[in-house]
């Protein structure tokens, strides 16, 4: 489906997150199964988006650089998942679950040939580790860690292209300069996202990881859209799932309103108990704190609004 994305939709889909972004400086915004109907990388105060199904083959995800102060985003074709072949060739892949998350500034994969200026993670996330080669995350319980999902160049053409360099990374079409390709310069849609943040004077950028089904539903329903809480949400609608959490025994942290590790865990615990119906099978724990997981709860957040 396609639609209209603006940078007044961009405000909507945080604050129904309960996810801070900061008065200055560059966000980084992914949305996963959403692909840009234009590529050129320019800011702009609106831009095309047409959502799409992962196939773990082609880059099936747009990754924005959005500064909130000013009202415009630029978006990439890129991904936030793996690519099929890491799984065919039996290497372990990540999948890191939505939330809020940071990168700074760096080399990723430094001393080796594909060695380039990229992001690098630094903050703890969510992420379903699969170690044996399945390719079968859902099955797998969350770890808290720094894997590092590094954002980077990911070796691709485009959307179109069957192939891109990713066992969990987040990436952004187009081709490196490093050492492997003689120092040419870096090309396609990551030369543009790599230079409009390295142009700044900004080292650590915010991450957003959501879906293009978020973005749709920000689209269609503004602020009306329901409040759903993620990793890194913070306020007092957090404050309410801690309290219940707590009083349910799968909590015993501080009641801080900061949807952290602990609380996230707390949150998928609380999943695993009330939804997942056979211990060897995968069940509907996302630890995403929506409608179901809030009725299930008994927390009413339209209270807090």
């Amino acid at each position: 489906m396609d639609f209209t994305l603006t940078a007044e939709h961009l405000l909507h889909l945080c604050r129904s997150h309960c996810l801070p972004i900061p008065e200055h400086g560059m966000v980084f915004v992914a949305l996963r199964g959403a692909i840009p109907v234009d590529d050129e990388g320019g800011f702009a105060d609106s831009h095309d988006i047409c959502t799409v199904d992962i196939d773990h083959r082609h880059l099936r995800c747009a990754i924005l650089q959005w500064t909130p102060s000013e009202g415009r985003y630029a978006i990439f074709p890129g991904s936030t998942v793996h690519h099929v072949s890491y799984v065919d060739a039996g290497i372990g892949t990540n999948l890191m679950m939505s939330g809020r998350f940071e990168y700074r500034r760096g080399m990723h994969r430094a001393g080796m040939p594909t060695e380039h200026d990229a992001f690098r993670q630094i903050s703890a996330a969510p992420v379903l580790r699969n170690e044996d080669g399945s390719g079968n995350h859902y099955a797998a319980s969350a770890r808290h860690y720094n894997p590092p999902n590094n954002l980077h160049a990911g070796w691709a053409m485009g959307v179109d292209y069957p192939w891109y360099g990713s066992a969990g990374c987040q990436v952004v079409a187009g081709f490196p300069q490093c050492p492997l390709r003689d120092g040419a310069p870096n090309v396609g849609p990551w030369q543009r996202f790599q230079r409009n943040a390295y142009a700044t004077e900004q080292q650590v950028f915010p991450y957003i990881l959501l879906t293009g089904r978020d973005a749709l539903r920000a689209v269609r329903q503004g602020d009306a859209s329901p409040m759903r809480l993620l990793f890194g949400s913070v306020g007092d609608a957090v404050g309410l799932v801690q309290k219940e959490l707590a009083d349910l025994g799968h909590y015993a942290g501080r009641i801080d309103g900061h949807l952290l590790t602990e609380t996230h865990r707390a949150v998928l615990a609380f999943q695993e108990h009330s939804f997942r119906p056979y211990s060897d099978r995968p069940g509907a724990v996302d630890g995403v704190v929506g409608r179901i997981t809030l009725e299930a709860l008994g927390v009413d957040l339209d209270r807090v609004r």
